[in-house]
């Protein structure tokens, strides 16, 4: 910068070079996004200045001797359009004057200004951060002109002002000096900012960004009141009144007291007084034995703006390398939007040394937790350059991680110390918890102990995990799930029952989210996690089963081998079921292949790729089960296989398989064919049966007067010549075809 001296011993002119000029421009019209930031900005160094004086007083009390009023005031000018703010601060020095506003950034000021202009993404502009402290700087976005008048409580008092292009530098003399310590700073608002000036306007402000900053913040506020005004001649005719009307009344003068004697009147009365805007105590810089429940649920509903009372709440410090303090609340219920687009956000609000920065803090706590309220106030916490955009270093980090754990700590105390309010919380946010387990690895296991599901055996009351292990039998190795649409589907599916039967408790997964979490999850408290309807059940099987097995594997290899190459479009494998015990038959998925939940929730996707649809609903395995009379009926039907009937068992095959894949939760291939020939069993069940369109082909069937012994549906979907003795449609939905063992 170059300098003018006008006068060598009170005022020098200073003009700003070039590159400040282009950085003052960049800083009015660039870094600052809300024009109101300035006052912030102001009251928060003048809240630095006020901590600077009450640290050194410490040690040295002549500091504060002329001066012990710590506070910061703000006056507006409505005939000047001016806003003053002065504190009572440490003040500067002449050479502090210079260094601190003069130069703004005396070294790197080309590069902050090329990297400023040239930054286009989020990753180039956190490289800004904490670099320049020019907050000072704000004061342009409203004004031209700004008068700084400063002094140190041992030095002169000095007068600084400035407008876009340098700064004067005076020093005041001692017959005109005004402060006994600290500064005042007085801005000339520009015409097209004057609701700066507006009273309202300043305290929303205040109560915005400062409410909390710990010295006391007056405004100097206009206040109009009633004064009483006597008028003594009317006084006396009203006594006069009084006195003639004494025998109407039956009244003595004695009895008119002196107040009676007088009408009152009134008149307005205009004063200004300074009002404090930041009454509101901070309750997290109290300690918790101080603040009552009542303090906690107004403050939760002043930050929240919810009508109810949180469920519960969290407050804590926290010292050493990272030091921050925070109050977190859990709220009671949550709102209807709340996963829609843009309501999602985070509702932790941010201090540092308790001046408001940001009102949706998203770096400090992850987006399961965005319902969580509270604040947190940290004290070394480092800022960008306007102080809107938190630097993601270690210290947001460190203040993420013990976020996260004091959080889960919270609803963990709660469900251990009252089930019933944790149960109510639990319904209203879990689809939170169990997004947290399947985005935040390294707190999946803390997070898994909040999970509750209901199980096959817990009377549809909702249980955790830990009560599953706790409650599981000895002979039990692994804990066992099953995922679907709904509570009632999961209940009546076949998957169940060979679990059912060894007294093994199945746990109920009804949301979409479930089929993400347990794929993340994969075990819980080193026991394995086996969904029902996929894979290997891994259940010890007995000497007497083992054998049974064998026995059965060889009955029914060259059966399972047919259907298999039957059902080859559609299957990866044929095989004898451990699942099912009453059922004829279930599909169950490879381990690593979709169950049927998933393959439905993956096609609702809007923007699924059909391509892996196809790929992962193909891994099906179509198990049989040898103890039920259908597949005995089929392997009955297989045994007595020949060129004729060879398309007849295949039409069979298709329509158990597509029936068994809707009992499976999957959905049926070629809906209308299959369709087709359940018409074609309800008309047999009510006394006809008619599979072709053909008009001739009805005519000539029903001219035969032949019964034949059995009906199969083959693959022209035309009636064969055999028909049993009897067909029954029972109340299971299955045919039983009495006279064949």
């Amino acid at each position: 910068m170059t300098t003018s001296q006008n006068n060598p011993e009170t005022e020098k002119i200073y003009q700003f070079n070039a590159d400040i000029n282009q950085l003052m421009k960049l800083i009015i019209n660039s870094v600052y996004s809300d024009k109101e930031i300035f006052l912030r900005e102001l009251i928060s160094n003048s809240s630095d200045a006020l901590d600077k004086v009450r640290y050194l007083s410490i040690t040295n009390q002549d500091m504060v001797k002329d001066m012990p009023n710590m506070e910061i005031s703000i006056v507006t000018d409505k005939q000047n359009n001016t806003i003053t703010i002065e504190d009572t601060g440490i003040g500067m020095t002449k050479e502090e004057l210079i260094n601190n506003l003069g130069t703004i950034a005396k070294s790197g000021t080309k590069q902050f200004i090329k990297s400023l202009t040239n930054s286009t993404s989020e990753n180039n502009d956190l490289k800004l951060i904490g670099q320049f402290g020019i907050g000072f700087y704000s004061v342009f976005l409203v004004s031209n002109n700004v008068e700084v008048l400063t002094k140190s409580y041992d030095g002169d008092e000095y007068l600084w002002t400035s407008d876009e292009n340098g700064f004067t530098l005076k020093k005041m003399e001692e017959d005109k000096r005004i402060l006994k310590r600290g500064t005042r700073i007085v801005l000339h608002l520009r015409d097209s900012e004057l609701e700066f000036l507006e009273e309202e306007r300043i305290k929303d402000i205040v109560k915005k960004h400062s409410q909390f900053v710990s010295y006391k913040i007056s405004l100097l506020c206009e206040k109009v009141e009633e004064v009483p005004v006597e008028d003594e001649d009317e006084d006396v005719e009203n006594l006069d009144e009084k006195k003639e009307n004494e025998n109407e009344n039956e009244v003595t003068i004695e009895d008119v007291t002196e107040e009676e004697a007088k009408e009152t009147k009134t008149t307005t009365e205009t004063k200004m007084e300074f009002e404090v805007l930041n009454k509101q105590d901070p309750i997290w810089i109290r300690k918790k034995t101080e603040v009552s429940d009542e303090e906690y649920n107004n403050f939760y509903k002043s930050i929240s703006n919810d009508w109810d009372n949180p469920v519960t709440r969290t407050h804590f410090s926290v010292e050493g390398s990272t030091s921050f303090k925070s109050v977190l609340f859990l709220p009671n219920h949550s709102g209807t939007d709340m996963y829609s687009p843009g309501k999602c956000v985070n509702r932790i609000k941010l201090y540092v040394r308790r001046v408001f920065v940001l009102d949706k803090c998203e770096e400090v706590i992850p987006e399961y937790f965005h319902f969580v309220t509270g604040i947190v106030d940290s004290d070394d916490l480092s800022l960008n350059v306007s102080r809107e955009i938190l630097q993601k270093n270690n210290i947001i980090n460190n203040i993420r991680k013990i976020l996260v754990k004091r959080i889960i700590k919270m609803m963990d105390e709660l469900s251990k110390n009252d089930e019933e309010k944790y149960q109510k919380f639990y319904n209203e946010y879990h689809k939170n918890i169990k997004w947290g387990i399947n985005e935040d690895h390294a707190n999946r296991d803390k997070l898994s102990k909040l999970l509750r599901y209901v199980s096959s055996k817990s009377d549809d009351k909702a249980i955790s995990l830990a009560k599953y292990v706790e409650d599981m039998p000895k002979d039990q190795k692994h804990m066992y799930y099953i995922t679907g649409e709904s509570l009632k589907t999961v209940k009546n599916s076949p998957f169940l029952e060979t679990l059912n039967k060894k007294n093994y408790a199945v746990l109920f997964m009804t949301d979409p989210i479930d089929e993400y979490v347990v794929q993340g999850m994969k075990q819980y408290d080193e026991m394995k996690m086996i969904d029902i309807t996929k894979g290997d059940l891994n259940i010890e099987l007995t000497e007497k089963e083992k054998k049974k097995e064998e026995e059965d594997k060889k009955t029914y290899d060259k059966m399972c081998s047919e259907v298999k190459n039957i059902l080859s479009e559609y299957v990866e494998n044929v095989i004898l079921s451990k699942r099912v015990v009453d059922s004829p038959c279930c599909i169950s998925s490879t381990e690593y292949g979709w169950s049927a939940n998933m393959a439905r929730i993956m096609r609702a996707q809007a923007l699924r790729d059909s391509s892996m649809n196809d790929i992962m609903s193909a891994k099906k395995i179509f198990e049989l089960n040898p103890q039920h009379k259908t597949i005995k009926l089929l392997k009955n039907k297989f045994d007595n296989i020949n060129d004729g009937n060879k398309g007849e068992f295949a039409n069979i095959v298709r329509l158990l398989y597509q029936t068994c894949l809707i009992v499976s939760g999957f959905s049926v291939i070629e809906p209308e064919q299959y369709s087709k020939k359940v018409y074609n069993l309800i008309n047999l069940g009510l006394g006809d049966y008619d599979d072709d369109d053909d008009d001739s082909e009805k005519e000539d069937e029903q001219q035969n007067e032949t019964q034949p012994e059995e009906i199969v549906i083959g693959n022209d979907g035309q009636q064969n010549e055999t028909q049993p003795e009897e067909i029954v449609i029972g109340n299971d939905d299955e045919l039983e075809m009495e006279g064949i063992d």
